[in-house]
């Protein structure tokens, strides 16, 4: 578990124009629930999704490209 990743999107969400209750379900999820790639997930695409394992995969990899860009 990557716990500055799930920081990073903690805060994201908490600073978001969500709602409370909206807010407080994807820390919920962000904390307990969230495996690192649908975290990854949430950050890129803005929605939870279910991964497979070959999804994951793809996840990673277009996780990993834009924080290569960003560099």
């Amino acid at each position: 578990m990557d716990k500055k990743l799930r920081l990073r999107a903690g805060e994201i969400v908490t600073g978001s124009k969500l709602s409370k209750e909206a807010k407080l379900q994807l820390i919920n999820f962000i904390q307990t629930e969230a495996t690192d790639a649908q975290v990854k997930a949430l950050l890129m695409d803005g929605k939870i999704v279910q991964l497979d394992e070959q999804s994951e995969e793809i996840v990673n990899a277009r996780f990993e490209s834009k924080n290569q860009i960003k560099k």
